[in-house]
């Protein structure tokens, strides 16, 4: 028979024990179960999980470079004129987006914090978008003391259309390019860069090299778009634009749907003239893949 002197604690010490039995299964058999259920996070939108695997080749060369180094030792920029000789640009290709070009190219400067400009354009072919963009830039560039820099990417070896239509004109692109830049002396402007859009965006993020603008004009398929916009959209500075060719449904369907996803999931409005988009970069300063892996 128990003493009567013992039962308020037996009774305590049954309460303690009972407490002690529910808080086990409320919180930590629950909290297991919890965990062991898939959560689903924000970044799981395959179109943001893109954007971690970019690349997945590692650098080659992980040294830094400034501007001077890179021209000189990664684009050769002083051997690439060498034996060039001048010839009369033929005036085709890309000149709708002159007219948005101008019009947006002067908040790009308001907006600069040096001395430099620096545009990236995806798809020169013959050179008649380089030429325009240069001039203009350079125009500005006079009332706010500025040099301006246009890297052009491209393989020069034309795209799927040329070939389709029998183009005779496509096989000396490259040198075709080169002359006609060397006849508008503006050899010291721009900086080729034989390669395709993805392959130079590996090197710009290897070596760090940012962008006031980016002028994307190269293959118009959705594929290729999109993955253009997520690797050069990082490297633009803050407040950086991001321009196009070839918005137009009927044509190019692809460049109009890879645009409208990008603004849509980056929360970044558009605008359209004629063929031509443009978006601005938000505040977000640039990045670069390496840094982040």
């Amino acid at each position: 028979m128990v003493n009567a002197n013992f039962k308020p604690y037996i009774f305590q010490f049954c309460l303690a024990s009972l407490v002690f039995v529910l808080y086990k299964w409320i919180f930590v058999t629950s909290s297991s179960q919890r965990h062991s259920c898939p959560i689903v996070q924000p970044n799981s939108d395959p179109f943001f999980t893109k954007q971690e695997s970019l690349f997945t080749t590692r650098c080659f060369n992980k040294n830094s470079l400034n501007w001077t180094q890179f021209a000189k030792r990664v684009l050769r920029t002083p051997e690439v004129w060498k034996d060039v000789k001048k010839a009369k640009k033929q005036n085709n290709g890309v000149d709708k987006f002159v007219p948005d070009f101008k019009r947006l190219l002067p908040k790009i400067f308001e907006t600069s914090q040096r001395d430099v400009i620096r545009i990236i354009e995806l798809g020169s072919f013959k050179g008649h978008s380089t030429v325009e963009m240069a001039k203009e830039c350079q125009e500005l560039a006079k009332e706010s003391e500025k040099k301006c820099q246009i890297v052009a990417v491209d393989t020069w070896l034309a795209s799927p259309e040329h070939y389709e239509s029998e183009g005779k004109e496509i096989s000396h692109l490259y040198k075709t390019f080169l002359s006609h830049i060397k006849h508008e002396g503006l050899t010291n402007v721009v900086f080729p860069f034989r390669l395709s859009p993805s392959a130079a965006a590996h090197v710009f993020h290897c070596f760090h090299i940012n962008a006031d603008l980016v002028f994307v004009d190269g293959n118009h398929e959705y594929d290729t778009v999109i993955d253009e916009l997520h690797m050069y959209y990082p490297l633009l500075r803050p407040r950086g634009l991001f321009m196009g060719h070839g918005f137009h449904i009927k044509n190019w369907p692809g460049t109009v749907h890879a645009v409208e996803e990008f603004s849509q999931k980056m929360n970044r409005p558009y605008e359209v003239v004629e063929n031509t988009w443009s978006m601005f970069k938000d505040d977000d300063p640039e990045s670069y893949f390496w840094d982040r892996h």
